[in-house]
């Protein structure tokens, strides 16, 4: 079934330009990303997550990393090389990767832009041009991987398996050649020509080519021109790619997508009608095909559960805003709109400790005197709390996303930085911003899966648990020194129906189809429910060594069978036995 989305009129994305004091007093512009191809480690919304991964990418022997702010897209960029072309920044990634151990370090291609204020950025940024192929050195030999469809190659019959033994009657093959020396000898100046040869199927074979742009494709990505009338624009998303499909891992609030309703999670399957998904195309060949001219549109066609979705988003670059920031701690940026918003206001910044990795994620506020709760906001986004909710003024945060030990900032909100709260908490005009950093659990952790739940006395897990299970999936996959203890609990042990999936189904999250049907005790219930997911998280690769499964029924109950939170004696915890 696919269900379509029209376009709604957009609110503005707003994104921003930043400055900072210098020791003489001047204003000094954060830099913008010059056009080119750049070997990039992260990409953040929040400026001060940027700052910090720069630092924690140099200390790992990058010394050349830097970051810079790109309009088009509405971010911050960690790059550890700027190149003028795709092959020789393609050669500095994997060489990042395994140098430094950076594994999602990838080539990112930044094209010529024009500022709202019409400054225009890399308008005559001259880069080689590639003849459109990519390639590894094997065995002392230049073999051709992957072939640019509409490319240079392409067009002149290049194919992938073929090895250059010749570039302008130049032997580079037995020779010792690196990867970088295959580079300077293909890139050129635009439509000049090289010629190659090729060894292909026992015969040599020799191949002229036109240097000139190497992208998948020529008309659907837009460039300025001599005018520099067009601007580059995308549709709001962060993506990455795992199994051969793209998977949206973050929306931005108020852009092109969050306004028709893409959701983290989303897999595209299509972008404007050519199948994508399992193709083995990559991140810089997807964000080329998104990108486009500000007011063009694109279709995708995404996979949501189990339903496919079409969206036909307007592309938008995003307004820049300019604000004045103190010299010091970094801030956070926070565009606080026209309409006037009531209350204390907060940004809460939840970030992963070892690689400022955003998470996002809800903040409980508390009013310690009752005690009771005030509020439960989302993560990075300008939110606020009513005032005068006590007399002291006292307020508690609490940060409990699953995957990362829980943690609680207490302040007074009349007095609320000082030297015990500058660690975690900062001011922006009028905005509080609350850092968390987020640490994964430990051994001897025990954590409650409050999202997660199962339909009525059966082994089958309802929809709504698929996030927090896909979080503790992720957590095992980054860490396989990782083994858990996944522990059932039901509200009593009085014995019942108990509903299965048949046998051999692999429909964790559905109570239609066929089923089976038995009776047990209410230990035997949370056993099978403990192994169910046992078995969800083995399906989805991690190693059957690093999980344990058992069931209590209902001996470990919080609440008395009857009271009016006896609901949450169902439950499932997970012990962590060794990290």
């Amino acid at each position: 079934m696919i269900k379509r989305c029209f376009n709604l009129k957009l609110l503005l994305v707003v994104v921003f330009s930043f400055f900072y004091a210098t020791g003489e007093g001047q204003n000094k512009s954060i830099s913008y990303l010059e056009p080119g191809y750049y070997a990039v480690v992260g990409v953040f919304g929040v400026h001060k997550n940027a700052v910090r991964f720069t630092d924690h990418v140099r200390k790992l022997g990058e010394t050349g990393t830097t970051y810079a702010f790109y309009p088009p897209k509405g971010f911050f960029y960690v790059q550890i090389g700027n190149y003028v072309s795709y092959q020789k920044a393609r050669v500095y990634a994997l060489h990042a990767r395994e140098k430094s151990g950076l594994d999602s370090t990838w080539v990112f291609k930044a094209m010529p832009y024009t500022l709202p204020d019409g400054r225009q950025i890399g308008a005559d940024v001259a880069m080689d041009k590639g003849i459109g192929i990519e390639y590894e050195v094997v065995l002392d030999t230049t073999q051709v991987t992957k072939v640019i469809k509409g490319g240079p190659s392409d067009k002149e019959g290049v194919q992938s398996g073929d090895r250059i033994i010749e570039v302008d009657g130049e032997n580079i093959a037995g020779v010792g050649i690196t990867e970088p020396e295959v580079s300077e000898r293909i890139l050129g100046v635009g439509g000049s020509t090289i010629n190659i040869t090729v060894f292909r199927d026992g015969k040599e074979q020799e191949i002229s080519i036109e240097r000139g742009d190497i992208e998948d494709v020529e008309e659907t990505i837009q460039k300025e021109d001599d005018t520099g009338d067009k601007k580059i624009a995308g549709i709001g998303i962060l993506f990455d790619i795992k199994q051969d499909t793209a998977r949206v891992t973050k929306v931005i609030e108020g852009g092109p997508s969050a306004a028709l309703g893409l959701k983290p999670g989303d897999k595209i399957l299509r972008i404007n009608g050519e199948l994508i998904a399992g193709t083995g195309i990559n991140e810089m060949e997807i964000s080329e095909l998104l990108s486009g001219e500000e007011g063009s549109s694109v279709i995708i066609s995404i996979l949501r559960d189990v339903d496919e979705y079409e969206f036909n988003i307007l592309r938008k670059i995003p307004v820049i805003e300019t604000q004045l920031v103190k010299p010091g701690k970094p801030q956070v940026f926070i565009n606080q709109g026209e309409e006037e918003i009531e209350g204390i206001k907060f940004y809460f910044n939840t970030f992963r400790e070892n690689n400022f990795k955003e998470i996002p994620g809800k903040i409980e506020v508390i009013n310690p005197d009752k005690p009771q709760r005030i509020a439960f906001k989302d993560a990075h986004k300008l939110v606020s709390i009513p005032e005068g909710f006590n007399r002291s003024g006292n307020v508690q945060l609490i940060c409990e996303i699953f995957g990362y030990k829980k943690i609680q900032n207490d302040f007074n909100i009349n007095d609320p930085i000082n030297d015990m709260t500058s660690p975690f908490l900062s001011e922006q005009d009028d905005v509080l911003v609350v850092d968390f950093e987020l640490r994964r659990y430990t051994k001897g952790d025990l954590v409650t899966m409050y999202n997660v739940y199962f339909f009525k006395d059966a082994t089958i897990l309802r929809p709504e648990s698929k996030y927090e299970l896909q979080q503790l999936l992720e957590m095992l996959k980054e860490n396989e020194d990782y083994k858990i203890k996944i522990l059932g609990h039901t509200n009593g042990n009085n014995s019942g129906p108990i509903i299965e999936m048949e046998e051999g189904s692999n429909r964790y999250f559905s109570n239609t189809g066929k089923k089976q049907e038995g009776w047990g005790s209410a230990k035997k219930l949370s056993v099978k429910r403990a192994e169910l997911i046992k078995d969800y998280l083995i399906s989805e690769g991690i190693n059957y060594e690093q999980i344990e499964a058992k069931g209590y029924g209902g001996k470990r109950s919080i609440y008395e069978k009857f009271d009016k939170l006896a609901y949450k004696n169902v439950r499932v915890e997970i012990e962590i036995l060794e990290d």
